[in-house]
C-alpha cells in the first residue's frame, strides 16, 4: 500500500469519526525532510491522533524525535502512531539526501 493509499484511509476514518460524533478534523501534508532536523509541521494544537509514514521510494532511513534528538529510526514504508501530541513537537532528519514522510493528525474540531 502506497503513503498516498494510507493517507486516504486514514483520512476516511477521520471522516467516519465526525460522523459518530467525534469531533476531530484530519490534516494531512507530505514533508521533504533533509539532513538538517526540522519539525514535520508548525501546527501547535494537540493533535489526538498523529501517523507519520516514511514513503515507500525513500532510499535512506529518517529519524524521529523531538528537538533534543532524533533517535527513531523509520525506513521506507514504515509508520509511527503517536497520541496527544503537538505536531510541531515532533522533529525529523533524513541520514541522507531528500526523503519524504506522510503526515496525518487529527485534531480537535472548532
Amino acid at each position: 500500500m502506497s503513503g498516498a493509499d494510507v493517507l486516504f484511509h486514514l483520512g476516511r476514518l477521520g471522516q467516519a469519526m465526525a460522523q459518530a460524533g467525534i469531533s476531530t478534523v484530519p490534516e494531512t501534508k507530505q514533508v521533504s525532510v533533509g539532513t538538517n532536523a526540522a519539525p514535520i509541521s508548525d501546527a501547535d494544537e494537540i493533535a489526538s491522533l498523529l501517523s507519520i509514514l516514511a514513503d515507500p521510494n525513500n532510499t535512506d532511513v529518517i529519524y524521529i524525535g523531538t528537538v533534543g534528538g532524533q533517535s527513531f529510526p523509520l525506513w521506507a514504508a514504515n509508520s509511527i502512531l503517536m497520541m496527544a501530541v503537538r505536531p510541531k513537537d515532533i522533529w525529523a532528519r533524513a541520514n541522507s539526501g531528500t526523503q519524504t514522510l506522510d503526515v496525518i493528525y487529527l485534531r480537535r474540531g472548532i
